[in-house]
């Protein structure tokens, strides 16, 4: 360690001075007096000390400056900065009621910070996505974070549902109040969404075409000709990739919308099974004409409808 200095000294000769005065001073206290001066000493730098005390508790005079001792100015450093983020679950419709007491990922609890009737719900986390190479602990989270989100759902007015892993950087900032800043920021889009998706909730929907019969489709080819579903299924492929299929999937969205608040198609969907993907934002009140709509559309055309739902409006928020 390095000698000390004329400050360092000097604080030393307080300490001693101070466990002098003291007639039960030790090694403890002594030790204690040099952590509270922010100072740190070894064994062999403590008896030396405890030699200075002994001779000025008999009157003797303190050491002078040839006593070198070797004792170090040690600050007491701050704990490292972990920037901070703010996980963001969903941005609800203020209710005017209590904040939840609900808990999020990894048991986390759920904190809600107000702006302008606005509720974003989330809680401090480091501004980094969280990971595992635990794949059980990775579905945790995520159902965690659903769990969030089906609570809100339940209780406000209107809600948009964040995705997984967003994370707000405070960017200098206590999170809280960058969580703030940016509900004030965003405001007019924000409000705008939850007007979008107030009262309702999202399905997904598949028109897929009609198998052949059973029968029909295990019968094998004989004599060159083809089996009913190896036709099937030529036809189908045929259909998708022809305007035929075009023209069909365009029936059956004007059907959709009427029904439904809007509908998001989802590409890359189609192929000899499937003619038609999309997410349906649906009014609450209206699953019941929803529901039997697709049915008769699916008769309508030969098809298959598969709708799953409800679920949060993920397609929808924004």
């Amino acid at each position: 360690m390095n000698a000390v200095g004329a400050n360092g000294a000097a604080y030393l000769y307080l300490a001693l001075a101070a466990a002098a005065a003291e007639p039960a001073a030790g090694r403890a206290d002594l030790g204690a007096v040099l952590e509270d001066l922010g100072l740190r000493a070894d064994g062999e730098t403590v008896s030396a000390l405890e030699a200075v005390v002994a001779r000025l508790r008999a009157g003797g005079a303190a050491p002078g400056p040839e006593l070198t001792l070797r004792a170090a100015r040690v600050p007491h450093p701050d704990p490292p900065a972990t920037p901070e983020g703010w996980y963001v679950y969903a941005v609800c419709e203020e209710d005017g009621g209590e904040d939840p007491e609900w808990r999020g990922i990894a048991g986390t609890p759920v904190r809600a910070v107000h702006s302008g009737g606005i509720v974003a719900l989330g809680h401090l986390c480091a501004a980094r996505p969280y990971a595992s190479t635990q794949e059980a602990e990775g579905l945790a989270w995520v159902r965690a974070h659903d769990g969030v989100v089906e609570a809100a759902l339940g209780r406000y007015p209107a809600v948009v549902p964040l995705r997984f892993n967003t994370i707000l950087h405070a960017d200098g900032l206590p999170a809280a109040r960058a969580a703030s800043s940016w509900l004030q920021e965003q405001a007019d889009a924000l409000l705008g969404a939850l007007a979008r998706v107030r009262g309702c909730a999202e399905y997904e929907v598949r028109f897929h075409w009609a198998a052949p019969p059973a029968a029909a489709a295990a019968e094998p080819a004989s004599g060159g000709a083809q089996g009913a579903g190896t036709a099937f299924l030529r036809r189908a492929q045929q259909v998708a990739a022809g305007g035929d299929a075009e023209a069909l999937a365009e029936r059956c969205l004007a059907g959709l919308r009427a029904w439904t608040r809007e509908v998001e198609v989802s590409g890359g969907a189609r192929d000899a099974r499937t003619l038609l993907r999309c997410a349906c934002l649906v009014a609450r009140e209206g699953t019941a004409a929803f529901t039997d709509g697709l049915e008769a559309l699916g008769a309508a055309h030969g098809l298959e409808v598969e709708a799953t739902g409800p679920w949060p409006a993920y397609s929808f928020a924004g």
